[in-house]
């Protein structure tokens, strides 16, 4: 009576594509090929996404709805000028409109918005330039460069070629 008791033996390993039995390290199904460690991953980022899916969907839909969030959306994407003419265009007009209802809050909240798209306009107006001429100016710096580096005699190519090539010597 005092002898070990007999456990039952491990449930098979199944493959999730074909239902075949896998070795005991399950590597690759001897059936249909699948790699069960991919397979269990992807079902397990399949089954956390369906989870996550509802919830997000309802945090969209309410960022959507919320024109408060698509206004500094639009306000804050740099480069693309449309977008804070827009934003401005809108609080702009429903400043002007201005309804007997609205909050102080609500009003301020579109002139902080008003501004930060002005501000937006004027920085990707003044980087978008600089950015040109920067662009413009890089075909001829690189040339300069190109012609200087061809002069084997040049002291400053020549040290920083050795900084360059010293670490990966020693």
């Amino acid at each position: 009576m005092g002898g070990p008791i007999a456990q039952p033996p491990p449930a098979p390993i199944l493959c999730r594509q074909c239902g075949a039995p896998l070795q005991s390290p399950p590597i690759v199904c001897r059936s249909c090929g699948c790699v069960p460690m991919i397979e269990e991953s992807s079902a397990a980022i399949r089954s956390g996404y369906e989870r996550l899916r509802p919830s997000g969907l309802r945090l969209l839909k309410a960022a959507a709805t919320n024109r408060f969030v698509l206004l500094w959306l639009l306000v804050l994407v740099p480069f693309v000028f449309v977008t804070p003419v827009a934003a401005l265009g809108y609080c702009a007009f429903v400043l002007l409109r201005a309804r007997p209802n609205a909050t102080t809050i609500e009003a301020i909240h579109l002139t902080v918005i008003a501004c930060v798209a002005i501000v937006n306009l004027k920085l990707s107006y003044d980087l978008g330039q600089d950015a040109l001429l920067w662009l413009g100016k890089l075909p001829d710096e690189l040339w300069l460069w190109l012609r200087k580096a061809r002069q084997p005699g040049d002291p400053a190519i020549r040290s920083a070629l050795q900084r360059l090539i010293t670490p990966a010597i020693g």
